[in-house]
Parts: C-alpha cells; structure tokens; sequence
C-alpha cells in the first residue's frame, strides 16, 4: 500500500517517533507530534549573534572573538541538524512526551465521556421505542378482546335462540333419540362427475355414443379422534354393449353365458343405475391395527384400491377387473375376483425406518353372480383373503401381495351332462395376485398379476403393464398391455373370455380437480382367429377412440 507524507506524519504523531532532519526542515517540527518546534525565531537569533561577533571579532581581531564565532556557527550546524533545538526552547524530550501524554488522556477522558453519553441516549431510545411497542399491542389486544366480547354475545343470543327452538320441538314430538342430530367433529362432502364418449369401428361397422355419465357423491365423517366413516353413492347412466347370442353356431344348442357366443357388440339403450357402493365405519386404535366393518372395496392390487374415476390414467379398468358382462348390475364383481364386500377389514401399517410393510385381513359377503343356485349370505360362501405390501426408498417402490377364496356360480366347468352338455354350476375358487409400483419422479409404472385356481374348471389368469410419464404437471402419455383368459373354451364357440387390449393414452390437467383422457384402443379377441366366423384371422378385433372427462369437487 502506497503512503502519502501526511500519512507518515500521521503515524509518528501517533507513535511519538523522531523527526529526521529533512522531515524537521520540511515540516518545522522537532517530534513529529502536536507540538511544533518555532525554528523561524531561533535561526534569527542565531543569525544576529553570528553577525554581531563577527563584525566584533574582526575589529577587535582578538582570540576570544575568533572562539565566540567559532561557538556560534558549531550552534548554527546543530540547529541545521536538530539536534540543539530543546536546547533553545529549554524543553527535554522527557517533558515534551508527558505533556503529549497528558495530552491524549485527556482528550481519551473526552471521548469516553461522550461515548457514555451517546449509549445513554441510545438506551433511553430503545426503551421508549420498546413502551411504544407495548402501549401498541396493548392497545390491539384491547381490540381484540373487545370484538371477542361482541362476538361471544351474539353467539350467546343464537345459542338461547337454538336452545329455545330446540325445546319447543321436543315438547312437541318428545325428545326419544339415544344420540344428538349431529354428533361428528368434521362432515367432509364431495365426489365427483364422470363423461364419457366411446367411438368403436370395425371394417365397415362403426358404433360411436356417449355411454357413460358417472356420478358419485362422497360423504365422510369424522366423528373422533378415532372414530371414521365413509359413504359413496353412485348414480350412472350407461349403454352397454349388446352381446348378441348367435344360437345357429352352437352346435349343442345350449344357452351359454352372452359373453361367450358374440362374434359383434354394438351399444344397448341408456340405462339409469344406481347403489351405495361404499358405506363403512372405521375404529382406528393404532397406526398398526384398525377395524373397518361394512361395504368397502377388497384391498386387492393397486387399480381395485384406487378405485375412484379421479385417480385413474384409463377410464376403463383391466380386464381380469372388468364384468364382461355389463347387463348386469353395477354391483357385480370382477369374473376372477370378489372386488367389493360386505363385511369386515383388518388392516393397519407398520414403519420400519424410511419403509413401511401394510397388510390387511378381511371377509364377507359378495355378490358375486346372479346365479339362483349361489346364495352369497350364507356363512359357507363368504369370501376370505389378505394382502400384504412392501414400500421401500421413501415409497418410490412398492410389491404386494394377495390371496383371495371364496366361491362363483355358473362357472362352466369341464363336466358333461347326460346328452354331452356342459355344466353350468357353482364353484370354489382361490385367487393369487402379485403387483409392483414405481413412483420415481416423473416416472411411473404399475403393473398387475393374478391368477386363480376354479375347482372342477381351468385355471383363468389375467394381468397389466402400464408405464407413463408426468410433462410439465399437466400432461400425462400412457401405455396400458392388457390380457385375460377366462379359460371357457368351447368348440365352435367364439370365446371372447380371451381377449387382449393395447391402449395408447394421454391425460391432460389444465386444474388438479379436472382430468381429461384421450385414448386409442386395439381390441383382439380368439374369435376374430376361429375361421368359423371371420375368414381373415389377420384384422383385430375391434379399433375404438375414448373421451372421457372427469371433475372432482
């Protein structure tokens, strides 16, 4: 760093250093300090001496002349020097520094006194400022109470209000209910309002409607810490598909399930549905153990689970969860599984670290056909099962497992009758279930397994692979492989119990509570592949385009 003269001044004023000879010459100062040497007035005294013996010395010509002179310029040369200059002042070095000291200690004295004077006035504002503060938020509790008071009075008044109009309708109607009106902490409503539209096309066929209108009312109370329940109320307008029954290519001529003897489906007349799909209560002791009791939907897999239109990137479940036979009620359950229940669930959830291992128990009643000779409430025919899932790597992976058994009515089984028929008749069956889940990102893939055992009948198997992608929050691409095989085989009868779908997808969320699904869907069949029917075993089955749109509220 670069110092200026003034700056070197400074620092030896500071530090009591010598000046040099220039630097006294330069500034007029013996110490480089406050207190400058006055070297004008001895020069000029040194000088009128010097003369004055000179011109004596000269005259007189005598020997103490020429010393006298000779005293005066050694003077001269030590005042030049800076070395006499105390001398001429009368001042010592040891008196100049205490006088400097004293000096700076007064002047220290000063400034402590103002730096004392400066934190008061510092204190006695913070202080103010502070009483300032406190006389404020004083005077907004003040407020406050004020409006808590105004409010408390008139509720107060609608409280009496309530209470007297209360006590007139029970003087009037008697007061005989065990429980109050409204007994819940917090009534939760909401649902949501499904559209779809479903254009299919075949060669030169080509069946295109509006066949699905979905609307679900959701109401979920809480009513403790630990006390739930949940109710959905489904009301749907719908046109199935007409599968119509070709008796000239049944050779046995015996009526057979409608899905199994189409060889073309085409859209039925609209019609209105309605039933409580859920209604179940819920006791939740622990994380670990809860008791739900009621209509619930069978913790079976990852869509059954889901279940709800909102949550779904397909608008139309996986086959193995499809009743292919639509004509019947909306409450019938998948042709492998049980997917709804009446009854009981004991489920609860485990953490393990940054893992968490759930299960779940149940049982009840389903049902499961229409068949007249199955009767679902009774205690032999309820359906058991369990399943258990694994989450891992702060939930990004998921494996579950599942089990199910119970029993199905007008299973066609491998037995024959008197005259070669083959019997229709009610069975047991046990069902497995494997299903993976990744939730990585933008990434996502889900995927299903099952297979089940029927008593007296071929095994049925069923499953999907569906992997997609999230863009910019708002769109969703998809792929859904889908196939099933009902194992229902029967000689010159189509079967369309095994059928596989491709499906091609994109969602779009312009709002969270909106969805809207595009999807292009590829349709085989083993019918199109039987000769009997169609000759080119080449053309899918079916091609069709899927709207839907889906609003939650």
């Amino acid at each position: 760093m670069h110092y200026t003269n003034n700056d070197l001044y400074a620092a030896k004023v500071l530090e009591f250093v010598p000046c040099s000879p220039y630097e006294q010459f330069k500034y007029n100062r013996t110490y480089c300090n406050d207190c400058p040497v006055q070297r004008p007035l001895a020069l000029l005294w040194v000088m009128l001496f010097h003369w004055f013996f000179a011109y004596y010395g000269l005259i007189r010509g005598s020997r103490s002349s020429y010393c006298l002179i000779f005293c005066v310029y050694f003077l001269f040369l030590l005042n030049v020097l800076g070395i006499h200059s105390k001398i001429v002042l009368g001042q010592t070095n040891a008196e100049f520094k205490g006088e400097q000291i004293e000096h700076l200690l007064k002047r220290i004295e000063e400034l402590e006194s103002r730096l004392s004077e400066l934190e008061k006035e510092k204190r006695d504002k913070t202080v103010l400022g502070k009483a300032d503060e406190k006389f404020e938020e004083e005077e907004e509790i003040d407020n406050l109470y004020k409006k808590f008071e105004l409010e408390k009075e008139k509720a107060d008044e609608r409280q009496e209000e309530f209470d007297l109009r209360l006590f007139e309708i029970e003087d009037k109607i008697g007061d005989k209910s065990l429980v109050s009106i409204f007994d819940a902490e917090r009534l939760n409503l909401g649902g949501f309002i499904s559209t779809n539209f479903t254009s299919m096309f075949k060669d030169d066929d080509n069946w295109s409607a509006i066949d699905n209108n979905h609307l679900e009312l959701v109401i979920a109370p809480r009513i403790t810490e630990n006390l739930n329940a949940f109710f959905s109320l489904t009301l749907m307008t719908r046109a199935d598909w007409d599968n119509s029954v070709v008796e000239a290519n049944n050779p046995n001529g015996v009526a057979m399930p409608p899905q199994s003897l189409t060889s073309k489906r085409k859209f039925d007349n609209l019609k209105f549905k309605n039933a409580l799909l859920i209604g179940w209560g819920e006791w939740n002791l622990t994380d670990w153990f809860n008791i739900r009791f009621g209509r619930y939907v069978t913790p079976w897999g990852i869509r059954n689970i889901e279940h709800f239109q909102p949550l779904f990137l397909a608008h139309s479940s996986p086959l193995f969860l499809r009743n292919l036979n639509l004509n019947q009620s909306i409450l019938m359950n998948s042709p492998i599984i049980a997917s709804s229940l009446q009854g009981l669930d004991i489920k609860g959830t485990f953490g393990l670290g940054e893992n968490s291992l759930e299960y779940s128990a149940y049982a009840g009643s389903s049902q499961a056909t229409e068949s007249p000779e199955l009767d679902t409430n009774r205690l032999e025919n309820i359906v058991t099962g369990a399943r258990l899932a694994y989450s891992f790597y702060h939930d990004i992976f998921t494996f579950g497992t599942n089990f199910q058994h119970g029993r199905r009515g007008n299973v066609v089984t491998l037995e024959t009758d008197d005259v070669g028929r083959m019997v229709l008749k009610e069975t047991d069956y046990d069902a497995w279930g494997l299903d993976f889940k990744v939730n990585y990102r933008n990434f996502g893939l889900k995927a299903e397994f099952i297979r089940s055992s029927v008593e007296d009948a071929p095994d049925q198997i069923g499953g999907y692979i569906l992997p997609y992608f999230t863009l910019w929050e708002k769109w969703v691409p998809f792929y859904r492989f889908d196939y099933v095989d009902l194992r229902t085989d029967i000689s010159g009868v189509p079967d369309l119990t095994e059928r596989l779908e491709h499906t091609f997808g994109l969602n779009f969320l312009p709002h969270p509570l909106l969805r809207i699904r595009g999807e292009f869907i590829l349709g085989d069949s083993k019918a199109d592949r039987d000769p009997l029917f169609l000759p080119d075993p080449g053309v899918p089955d079916f091609k069709a385009i899927n709207i839907s749109a889906t609003l939650s509220f």
